[in-house]
């Protein structure tokens, strides 16, 4: 299950350091959505892990409203349209990270 808490935080090795958690923890939340949007046509994604891995990514990113896209994409009724419109938001928020 994706969580955050703490996790980035290397206190003792300097900024390098924490840059390379950062990175690692924005990877592992975009594989969270990629999983999200590709399996959203046929079950309820808008689980705690889903949520954790955007609010995330809403704190390590320039622009993000695009996790609030994901959210809406997320909760369409039509299948085809949720799965489309979660890959396209997912998309956006890899290329925005």
């Amino acid at each position: 299950m994706f969580s955050f808490d703490g996790i980035d935080r290397v206190p003792y090795f300097g900024e390098w350091a924490g840059d390379s958690g950062t990175a690692r923890l924005q990877r592992e939340a975009i594989a969270v959505l990629a999983d999200a949007a590709s399996r959203c046509a046929d079950k309820d994604m808008r689980t705690p892990e889903v949520q954790a891995a955007l609010a995330y990514l809403e704190c390590h990113m320039v622009r993000p409203a695009l996790c609030g896209t994901f959210r809406a994409a997320l909760n369409l009724r039509d299948p085809l349209a949720r799965a489309s419109a979660a890959h396209k938001a997912c998309k956006a928020i890899e290329r925005a990270v």
